[in-house]
């Protein structure tokens, strides 16, 4: 497993690690715009945000399995097939706002599980091993 995320991203990808099992390679703050292409070509799944990471991985072909919560799926991608998206189901989303004002912040993303990515990336894992 290779976790990636900006400089700003340091304190969450440590939490992230420190819940882990498996030891991970840390590239977060390391990755250039120009390296992140490569990375993705070779990775078998990326698990993101509707993020920068998560388009390059669409366009590479890397299988995505993206989180959305403010913004909409439908206009934002991850474009092309393949890819599986999970969202919380609240009444308010896609509001498009950088600042949240639900009376429970965030609701949106956090009311997805872990268990839910954990089934969209075993979908994804299962849709790689059917022979085409």
């Amino acid at each position: 497993m290779v976790l990636i995320g900006g400089p700003g991203e340091r304190a969450e990808v440590a939490a992230v690690k420190g819940k882990m099992k498996t030891p991970a390679i840390d590239l977060t703050g390391s990755t250039t715009v120009g390296l992140l292409p490569a990375l993705l070509s070779k990775a078998s799944l990326l698990i993101t945000n509707d993020s920068g990471p998560m388009h390059v991985a669409a366009a590479v072909g890397t299988p995505v399995v993206a989180l959305f919560g403010p913004t909409s799926e439908v206009r934002t991608g991850p474009y092309g097939a393949g890819h599986h998206v999970v969202t919380g189901n609240v009444s308010c989303r896609p509001c498009f706002s950088r600042t949240c004002r639900n009376v429970l912040p965030l609701e949106c993303l956090r009311t997805v599980s872990p268990e839910q990515v954990l089934a969209a990336a075993r979908a994804q894992r299962s849709l790689r091993m059917v022979p085409q």
